[in-house]
């Protein structure tokens, strides 16, 4: 599976992220309740959803129809039609926190996005919205509040972001990942810890089948580099400049991202070093080879690590961000289950202290142990059944 959740066979054909949960085509039996969701701009705003679908059941696809609001060509076009879920798509500008002219045009897409939502669900009228947050899911939930359509939202991060912050205005329920996020939200709103909802497959890695992938024979502990389907970098610029001096230490699996591939995925230079742009089918048996990772630190990496017990250290993303990833590397490194490094952060240590932490963590077993265990008390197991319980309360009872 790559980091965009497709899976791709040995052809190079992509495939559905589980075969045998392909939804039901939502044009067919059109009497059938229509649940719709929203969400989009990354996939960490489009797998979590599909992650409460599956818990839902299969009988539940087949007693609703679904349908996904999203922005027109966006990366949750591409991934839920590939699910089988039917997609609306609509005008979606973007939320700058900052003075632009480009800010007047997205207003009046955002706007439009708005009216065309209302005109579906006035037409179609779900019994229910579940959104995953991203810019494109605000106007579908503004829509879906005006009308009186219930909406529950999902935030997976430890705080809000901008489209959070204005949704959470028009839900009914707003999941959490962690209980210290329930400060963010006014005391009027029902507030739920549920944790994030993490894909199944990603418990089903097999140990041998990642060594075998990567041709190690697993004598010497293995470090998984990943930076996101396009590739981190700064990650990446870390990788080439001490990749010798790991090496001499451990095997490296790196997901270097399409855009560094050329540069990096020159294995056959560097014994024990496997390079690829991305990981497919074959991801969740790489990140069950990991001894330890150094990753981004946004939510669905945080909580795919945590679920699988891997020690990991992070260099968070904060160029253009809102910060969202330093404060979640900073949560997990505050409960001993992370080391957080950034070189322009004075709270971290600098990236010239990364090499040698990671050396120290490759050879000593006990501290990797040590940094995995607490994950337990970290992250919930069960984000997306959790979900799924609070998404029946809101179905017709004959439905459920």
């Amino acid at each position: 599976m790559d980091h965009n959740g497709a899976y791709h066979d040995e052809d190079g054909k992509r495939k559905d992220m589980n075969d045998n949960t392909q939804r039901s085509n939502t044009r067919k039996n059109p009497s059938r309740p229509l649940m719709a969701f929203t969400g989009g701009g990354s996939g960490g705003h489009v797998f979590p959803a599909l992650g409460v679908l599956d818990e839902l059941g299969s009988d539940f696809s087949r007693k609703y129809r679904l349908i996904w609001l999203g922005s027109s060509g966006g990366i949750e076009e591409r991934i839920v039609t590939e699910q089988g879920i039917n997609f609306k798509g609509l005008p979606a500008g973007k939320l700058r926190r900052y003075l632009s002219l480009r800010n007047l045009f997205d207003a009046l897409k955002f706007f439009s996005g708005i009216v065309l939502a209302l005109l579906y669900f006035l037409k179609n009228r779900p019994v229910l919205l579940f959104s995953k947050g991203g810019f494109v899911s605000v106007a579908p939930v503004i829509a879906a509040g005006l009308l009186g359509i219930p909406v529950i939202s999902h935030e997976s991060d430890v705080d809000p972001g901008l489209a959070t912050r204005i949704n959470r205005r028009f839900t009914k329920v707003q999941c959490i990942p962690f209980p210290e996020s329930a400060r963010f939200y006014p005391a009027g709103l029902r507030v739920e810890t549920t944790g994030n909802p993490v894909r199944k497959d990603i418990l089903r890695g097999e140990r041998s089948q990642g060594l075998k992938i990567a041709g190690f024979d697993g004598t010497r502990p293995v470090l998984l580099v990943q930076g996101g389907s396009l590739g981190a970098r700064q990650i990446n610029s870390f990788i080439r400049e001490h990749r010798e001096e790991l090496l001499a230490h451990m095997d490296i699996i790196h997901q270097t991202g399409e855009k560094d591939s050329q540069r990096l995925s020159s294995t056959e230079d560097f014994q024990g070093y496997f390079a690829r742009p991305f990981f497919s089918r074959e991801y969740p048996h790489i990140l069950a080879a990991a001894d330890l990772v150094l990753s981004r630190s946004g939510a669905g990496s945080l909580w795919e690590l945590g679920i699988t017990g891997k020690p990991s250290f992070f260099i968070p993303l904060t160029e253009g961000a809102r910060g969202d990833q330093m404060r979640n590397a900073r949560y997990a490194e505050e409960r001993g289950v992370a080391r957080v490094f950034h070189q322009k952060d004075p709270g971290c240590k600098g990236l010239d202290e990364l090499a040698g932490a990671l050396i120290t963590a490759a050879g000593d077993a006990e501290l990797r142990k040590t940094m995995a265990l607490p994950w337990s008390e970290v992250v919930h197991p069960h984000g997306g059944r959790n979900i799924a319980e609070i998404v029946r309360e809101f179905l017709p009872e004959e439905e459920v």
